[in-house]
């Protein structure tokens, strides 16, 4: 009989993955919007920079994710 509490941890760590990358994907268009929409140079510097740390982070949760099986979600939820 499989573990039903393995179960719901593996959905929840799956569901937690899944949110963090689309977090990710967030924090990288504000950082590009940022970056963009100012001509403040130490605004634009700091979105220039979010959008390089969290491209950087979310290309390795991708490899831990796909390691383990985990499908990356392709695009923000929907009214971010």
């Amino acid at each position: 009989m499989p573990d039903s509490t393995a179960a719901i941890t593996n959905k929840a760590a799956n569901e937690f993955v899944k949110m963090s990358l689309r977090g990710g994907m967030m924090e990288i268009e504000s950082g590009s919007q940022a970056a963009a929409n100012t001509r403040h140079p130490r605004k634009k510097n700091f979105g220039s920079m979010m959008v390089a740390y969290h491209t950087q982070a979310r290309n390795e949760f991708k490899q831990t994710a796909s390691t383990n099986s985990i499908i990356a979600p392709a695009a923000m939820i929907p009214g971010y």
